[in-house]
């Protein structure tokens, strides 16, 4: 909620004190991911979603998230090789999958 209310670098601590008494919370991995996307800290952002998935790798959000980062770091082949190894059956697309696709596409 406060990176919501346009305090990120709150939120990313609250995350990081979560973190610290439950390194083991794929969510809050993610959720801290997605707030370093936002200040574009895309390599702190990467190294979370990694995280996310090592704890949780049945959940599609982290690879799609991941591919967004690598997308920003300039890495196509990486962003690409992070939607191939998600979990989802191939015949359902994530919202994040289709930008993803869309974005890699017209380049």
């Amino acid at each position: 909620e406060l990176f919501n209310q346009g305090h990120p670098e709150e939120a990313a601590g609250e995350y990081e004190k979560a973190l610290k008494a439950a390194p083991d919370f794929d969510h809050a991995w993610g959720s801290l991911g997605y707030v370093y996307f936002g200040l574009q800290k895309y390599e702190e952002a990467q190294r979370c979603f990694d995280s996310a998935i090592k704890l949780n790798p049945a959940d599609d959000f982290y690879y799609g998230e991941g591919a967004l980062v690598q997308l920003k770091l300039g890495s196509r082949e990486k962003a690409l090789e992070m939607l191939k190894t998600r979990t989802a059956p191939a015949d359902r697309e994530t919202p994040v999958d289709l930008i993803t696709r869309e974005t890699l596409a017209a380049r």
